[in-house]
């Protein structure tokens, strides 16, 4: 067969040979020039991005055992045998294969369908509760060995009382790099309520009257991702009493008058964010903030962030990085407490430094520095 086609192939050549596209007459008196034309045809510098994966899991079924109050034993007049109600702790699998020729991040989200439910995402790298996973390009690799993650999923909290619906896990892919996070406050307040790691995909503004409460056992890491949270009445961001979170890399505004853009009770972090409010704090602190890297635009009464005691015995505030500030801060309790590490500010920070330790430096024109001695 082999040999055919090696034939075939040569007497097709030499039909073609034998076709005389020009011809020109020399009489032997002058030269012939033939010009030769090359044609450039461009390829392409990038192949196309293309995203393609596999999402795999197990049965996502868990069982919740009534509490049972045991057996009586009229010999002592006492129960035996009592068991506690609870939920099962299978923690089945959810599997992302990367096929494409990037890089890509699957975005985990679970939405209860019955209150007080909680799931809980848990990557197979043993980062608790970790609602992203990140898969390398496929680019350079066998089919067999394309880049893979897995996090087992656990559900928790609420009892129920008859066989039904938990809820809905959301799987959202993107490009590493680009946000594929929630878009609605549906989505956002599902997420949250998880804890881990939560990512905006574009802006959201509030309904009237609805906040955003961060109230997970799960230390929550809200990752605004460039995007604006915005309300036009209460609080946008309320961090709940015992609740550890960290606000980053975003907007947090409200529009409306007296409201502030974040209260916290809780163990709060912002970083990297603008927090905008209309004629009210940006910040009210009633238990531990940190600020850095932050711009707080609006006051009340002058003060920007105001720290009350109504939960906690102690508030403390702490700020460090570039954090400029449209007033001050009001400690409505002596007892509260205010440190100011290392950074650039824009109002004297000079009576929340620790003198022995740093040196502050008024450079004129509402900057001062805080450094180490």
């Amino acid at each position: 067969m082999k040999k055919f086609l090696s034939i075939l192939l040569a007497f097709v050549m030499a039909l073609s040979l034998s076709v005389t596209a020009f011809a020109a007459e020399n009489n032997g008196t002058s030269g012939t020039d033939i010009t030769v034309n090359g044609t450039y045809i461009p390829g392409t510098s990038s192949a196309d991005e293309t995203i393609s994966v596999d999402i795999a899991w197990e049965a996502m079924n868990f069982t919740y055992t009534a509490p049972s109050q045991g057996t009586w034993n009229p010999a002592t007049h006492a129960y035996e045998g009592q068991t506690a109600g609870g939920w099962s702790d299978n923690t089945p699998a959810i599997t992302v294969t990367n096929h494409s020729n990037v890089a890509v991040n699957a975005t985990l989200a679970f939405t209860a369908d019955v209150t007080g439910v909680v799931g809980t995402f848990t990557e197979t790298s043993g980062t608790e509760n970790d609602s992203v996973l990140e898969l390398a390009t496929a680019d350079g690799t066998t089919v067999e060995n394309a880049p893979t993650a897995t996090a087992n999923f656990g559900i928790s909290g609420a009892a129920i009382d008859a066989t039904q619906t938990l809820g809905t896990i959301t799987v959202t892919i993107a490009k590493a790099g680009e946000s594929g996070g929630v878009t609605t406050f549906e989505a956002l307040q599902a997420a949250v309520n998880n804890g881990g790691t939560v990512k905006l995909g574009g802006d959201i503004t509030l309904g009237n009257d609805v906040i955003l409460a961060v109230s997970s056992s799960v230390p929550v890491i809200l990752d605004l991702n460039g995007y604006t949270l915005t309300s036009n009445s209460n609080a946008p961001i309320q961090v709940q009493r015992d609740v550890i979170c960290t606000i980053k890399n975003g907007t947090v505004t409200n529009t409306a008058d007296r409201m502030e853009a974040i209260s916290n009770f809780g163990t709060l972090t912002v970083q990297n964010c603008t927090l905008t409010a209309n004629d009210s704090y940006p910040l009210y602190n009633n238990c531990i903030a940190t600020v850095t890297d932050s711009t707080l635009n609006g006051n009340y009464d002058g003060n920007s962030i105001c720290n009350q005691q109504v939960y906690s015995d102690t508030v403390t505030l702490t700020l460090s990085g570039t954090v400029n500030m449209a007033g001050g801060i009001y400690n409505r309790y002596a007892a509260s407490v205010v440190t100011v590490l290392p950074g650039t500010y824009n109002f004297d920070p000079t009576s929340y430094v620790d003198a022995d330790a740093y040196s502050v430096t008024d450079h004129g024109n509402s900057t001062w520095t805080v450094t180490a001695k």
